[in-house]
């Protein structure tokens, strides 16, 4: 009898030993799952979030030189204009590149994110695609003004004014873009806070 319920015992223990192996393992799993999932995630999120401040870094470099040809203009120092308008394209160029590349991996993080990351991620990526369409409105701006600078130094007036305009409507757009692209910038604070 005692022989019987060693067994029985041995058994039972064998088996919630068994049974606990396995749930151990399954929580393992689990785990893991997780923790890969995360480790994932937050590798694409980082390297979109270098990326997005590399394009924000570049904007803002562009956006000071656009301010400068702006002010360079008004003040009739046209070759000054002229170059600062160059610098700004290339800035905002590198910005939009940076920019792209932010909602590459921003579309890869969103893959393996959960519900309250895929709505921080959806909001960097509407701000960065509002950010590239003001800087191309900025970029092509300094296009029409470098047009309208040679205009004027061949004394063709009417030609560069009608340059201006076009780059005074790439303007406006951005002025439109920049209300949205704004109360985006303050949700996601509110997001990430």
């Amino acid at each position: 009898m005692k022989k019987i319920l060693l067994i029985l015992l041995l058994i039972l223990l064998v088996g919630c030993n068994v049974e606990s192996n396995v749930n151990y393992e399954i929580k393992y799993n689990e785990t893991l799952n997780k923790y890969n999932n995360f480790n994932e995630f937050h590798k694409y999120y980082v390297k979109g979030i270098i990326e997005y401040n590399a394009g924000e870094t570049n904007q803002h470099i562009a956006r000071y030189n656009y301010q400068l040809q702006s002010i360079n203009y008004d003040n009739s120092e046209l070759n000054e204009a002229y170059e600062y308008c160059v610098v700004a394209r290339d800035l905002f160029s590198i910005s939009n590149n940076y920019y792209q590349k932010g909602i590459a991996y921003f579309n890869k993080s969103f893959d393996v994110s959960n519900k309250e990351q895929k709505i921080i991620i959806k909001k960097y990526i509407q701000i960065s695609n509002s950010a590239i369409e003001m800087n191309w409105n900025l970029y092509e701006s300094c296009e029409y003004t470098e047009s309208a600078i040679i205009y004027f130094y061949n004394e063709d007036y009417a030609a560069g004014n009608l340059r201006i305009e076009e780059g005074n409507k790439k303007i406006r757009e951005h002025d439109r873009i920049i209300i949205t692209h704004n109360k985006n910038m303050k949700e996601l604070e509110v997001l990430l806070e």
